[in-house]
C-alpha cells in the first residue's frame, strides 16, 4: 500500500506552506470539476483520486488556483499599505521644508513668502500656527510681493518687515494692532483684534497696475476689510 493520504495533497507548495487543508485533488482538477463546486476533504478516504465527498452542512472550500489569487491580492495589498504609509509619514515633512526660516522680533515671530505652488501649500498647511495672517493681492487675483509691512501696538512696533511673497504669517500676543502696507509710496493701514484664541485674516487689495510705479490700492473692494479665522 502506499502512502496515506493527506488532506494536503494536491495542493499547491505554497498553499501547503500556509496550513490551508480542504480543496481537490488532482483528478478532479484534471477533469475539470467547475470552479464553484462545492468540494471538502473526505476523512475516510484512503487513496490519491478518490472523489471528495459534499456534505451539506459544510462549507465549501475554494479551488487552489483561487486561493492563489487570493494569495497575490492580500500580497498586493499588503505592498499598497506599505506605500501608503510611508507616503503619509512623509508627507507632513514636505511643507515643513518650504517653510522659509521664521524670523523673532520684538516678542513676535513671523515668516514670508508664498513663491511658487509648494510654498503656497506649505503655508497654507502653516496658517494655523499663526494668530494674524497677513495677504496681498491685486484686485484682478495677482499675488504680490516686496511690500513694506509694519505691525505696530500702541507706540511700540512689534515687526517691520519686506515681504518675500504675498504672504506674511504672524504669531504675536492677543490684543489691538494697527497693520501698516506700503507699496511704492502707496500706504493702507488696517485695525485688528488678535483674539485669545484662533486667529485673524488681513488682506490688502491693489487696483491691477496699467504700469508698474503707478500701483494704487483699491478704494472699492468688497474685501478690503479683516476677517476672524480659526
Amino acid at each position: 500500500m502506499g502512502p496515506p493520504y493527506r488532506p494536503t495533497d494536491g495542493l499547491a507548495p505554497s498553499c501547503r506552506a500556509a496550513g490551508l487543508s480542504g480543496g481537490l485533488d488532482m483528478h478532479q482538477r484534471e477533469i475539470g470539476v467547475p470552479r464553484d463546486a462545492g468540494f471538502v476533504n473526505d476523512a475516510h478516504a484512503s487513496r490519491r483520486g478518490t472523489p471528495a465527498v459534499t456534505r451539506p452542512n459544510e462549507r465549501a472550500a475554494s479551488p487552489p488556483a483561487c486561493l492563489n489569487r487570493e494569495n497575490e491580492m492580500r500580497t498586493g495589498i499588503a505592498g499598497a499599505l506599505l506605500l501608503s504609509a510611508c507616503l503619509l509619514a512623509a508627507a507632513p515633512n514636505a511643507p515643513a521644508q518650504a517653510l522659509p526660516e521664521p524670523v523673532e522680533q520684538n516678542g513676535a515671530v513671523y515668516i514670508t513668502g508664498g513663491i511658487g505652488a509648494e510654498e503656497v501649500a506649505a503655508f497654507r498647511a502653516a496658517a494655523p500656527r499663526y494668530n494674524l495672517r497677513i495677504m496681498f493681492a491685486t484686485k484682478g487675483g495677482h499675488y504680490l510681493s516686496d511690500v513694506d509691512v509694519t505691525l505696530t501696538s500702541g507706540k511700540s512696533t512689534v515687526v517691520d518687515a519686506h515681504t518675500a511673497g504675498p504672504f506674511l504669517f504672524a504669531r504675536v500676543p492677543p490684543g489691538r494692532y494697527t497693520v501698516s502696507a506700503r507699496d511704492r509710496g502707496v500706504q493702507e493701514v488696517r485695525h485688528v483684534v488678535v483674539p485669545a484664541h484662533g486667529g485673524v485674516d488681513v488682506r490688502f487689495y491693489w487696483q491691477n497696475p496699467e504700469r508698474r510705479g503707478v500701483i494704487r490700492l483699491c478704494g472699492g473692494c468688497q474685501d478690503t476689510g479683516t476677517r476672524a479665522g480659526p
